[in-house]
């Protein structure tokens, strides 16, 4: 007999993020157009995602006063904030609107310039 096939168990993920689960381990994707994110323009978007990810936190900011933060509403599971200088924030707080990040993640927002995607990895 065949033994049956491995689950998916990719999630839980954030209802606005695309899971998907290779080798053991669970990515939560946020996709710039996809489940309702829509992230402002790359030319005024940067990450800010390594450092405070180990507090329990990261974002993304952008310049609000060349893209209207109402134009650019953060993802369910973020709180926006303004800092200086018109700088526009999406913060993800774990614990918080949702979002339930497993001990041992990992946060990747490498691609969020060049492809509009950010994600946090867990072993699952």
């Amino acid at each position: 007999p065949t033994p049956p096939p491995t689950p998916n168990p990719a999630g839980p993920c954030p209802a606005e993020c695309v899971g998907s689960w290779s080798n053991g381990v669970t990515t939560c994707t946020w996709q710039n157009n996809t489940n309702g994110v829509i992230l402002p323009p790359t030319g005024t978007l940067s990450p800010n995602c390594g450092y405070y990810f180990g507090y329990g936190s990261f974002s993304y900011l952008w310049d609000g006063s060349v893209a209207n933060p109402s134009s650019y509403p953060c993802p369910p599971t973020a709180v926006y904030a303004e800092g200086a200088n018109s700088e526009a924030f999406c913060v993800f707080y774990n614990g918080h609107n949702g979002l339930s990040i497993p001990a041992g993640a990992t946060v990747d927002c490498t691609n969020l310039v060049s492809s509009g995607s950010f994600s946090y990895s867990y072993s699952s």
